[in-house]
Formats: C-alpha cells, structure tokens, sequence
C-alpha cells in the first residue's frame, strides 16, 4: 500500500512597499489593513480633525490616512501632494496682492515716520492756543493711527497669503471634495466665474484663505487713503497756522492736486 507523503513548504516571504506619498522618516507603522503607512502620516491626521466636517466626516473622526496616500485621482492613480503647487490663477491672484500690500505695508510705514517727526516739533499744548494748531494735532494723530492700522492689515493679510499653498495642500489632502483636490487631481476645472476679478476673494477662500478678508480688505483700503488725506489737511493747516500767508496761499491748490489720485481711485472703484 503507496503512502503518499505530503510536504508542507512555508509561503515565500511577502515584501510589503510603503508609497512615500508624504515626506516622513523611515519609521512606520501597520494599519489595520494590513499596509505599512508612514508614521508622519498618523500623527499629521490629528491636526485636520477641525476641517472633517467639510467632507461629511463625524465630528470625532479623523480622516482616512489611506486616502493620503494612494487612490484619490480618477483613475486610481497615485497622487503626489508632498509637490503640490496652486494653479496659475491663483498663483497670479496671490502675487499680485502680495505687491499691492507690500508696497502699501512700505508707504505707511514711511508715512508714520514721517508724521511722528512732526509731532515733535508741534509746540506744546496750550490752553488758548488757537483752534487751528488744535485741528492740526486732531488730524496729525490721526493720520499716524490710520496709517498705522493700513500697515498691520497689511501685515496680517500678507502673512494670510503666505500659508495659502499649505491650506490648499491639506484640503487636497483630505478633502476629496474640496476644490482643490478636485482640481489637482484632474476631476474638475476652476468655474469660470471665479476668474473675474470681483470673484478673487471667493477663489481665495476656496483654496484655504483663512482670515476675514472682506473685512481686512475693507479696513486696508479705507485706511491707508483716508490717513493719508488726514496727513495732508494736517500739513495744510500747520502750513496756515506758523508760515506766511502767501505761502499757505500757493500750497493750498498743491495740497489739493496731492489729493486727486485718491478721488481717481475712489471714482473709479465705485464704476466698477
């Protein structure tokens, strides 16, 4: 009688390959389904549990770290967030205030400088000095104020700016639905409406912009030209109040031509 004998041979080892979706060391650690997912990876989840909600998440569940990592384009592919970059359009949105608010950010601070020489050579309060070296103090003060809160909205709106890329980085990380995941990922393209330029603030807040920007916006662009004005109302009334009178005379029209490119600017602000 044939024995057949039966040899049992231990199943070849399997190498498991860890996709370097994320920028991480070389530590790791096994999910529960079984792949090895970068370490960096978990202890970055924690850190988006705020934004779950944005992609139906429950309020005390954290995103899925396997969508970090693999899936997530339209066909399944890999996607490569560690090399995110904005799209163009928004790149150009970003720059161009980034210009606009550094350079504002630079007048008012000159301004300021300015100003506060000036209010050290302004006499010393008096009682019954005259109304109008009264009004020149009023408008000198503020104008220093307003020209130094246009300088600290431009400051924060700047920094705001700045942390654009890495917001718009995490919603495509972990919210599929987001804009820019969509975008990133091939799925979807910018709508058309948010490439006009009375949009912009809604395609900034899109891709991540996190600071009240209406309101900033409103506040930086009033501040700076009403400051401004306050300034040059103050050097007019300093010019009437200690120089000659002939010499006030001839700079009263310079003061007002000074004042033009601000009633330009508003004129126009209010056709478009």
């Amino acid at each position: 009688m044939s024995t057949e004998t039966k040899q049992t041979t231990s199943p070849p080892p399997v190498t498991i390959e860890i996709e370097e979706a994320l920028t991480a060391p070389a530590v790791s650690t096994a999910s529960s389904s079984g792949n090895l997912v970068p370490l960096a990876a978990r202890k970055l989840a924690p850190r988006f549990r705020k934004d779950t909600t944005r992609s139906g998440l429950g309020i005390n569940e954290e995103p899925s770290i396997g969508s970090f990592l693999q899936g997530g384009g339209p066909d399944g592919q890999e996607i490569d967030f560690a090399n995110y970059s904005l799209p163009p359009v928004v790149q150009n949105a970003k720059k161009g205030w980034e210009s606009s608010l550094n350079a504002v950010a630079i007048v008012t601070t000159l301004i300021v400088g300015a100003e506060c020489e000036l209010i050290g050579n302004l006499p010393a309060y008096d009682p019954n000095e005259p109304k109008s070296v009264l009004a020149a103090r009023l408008f000198c003060y503020v104008g220093v104020f307003l020209n130094l809160g246009g300088t600290l909205a431009s400051v924060m709106m700047i920094d705001a700016l700045s942390d654009l890329t890495t917001r718009a980085r995490e919603m495509c990380m972990t919210d599929s639905n987001s804009l820019p995941h969509r975008v990133y990922t091939g799925q979807a393209a910018i709508p058309s409406r948010l490439l006009f330029s009375i949009n912009e603030r809604e395609l900034l807040y899109s891709f991540g912009l996190e600071i009240p920007w209406g309101f900033m916006n409103f506040y930086w662009a009033w501040s700076f030209p009403v400051g401004s004005v306050c300034i040059i109302i103050h050097l007019l009334i300093y010019c009437w109040a200690f120089d000659s009178k002939v010499l006030s005379g001839v700079l009263t029209p310079v003061a007002a031509f000074a004042v033009l490119p601000l009633v330009a600017g508003f004129i126009q602000t209010r056709r478009g």
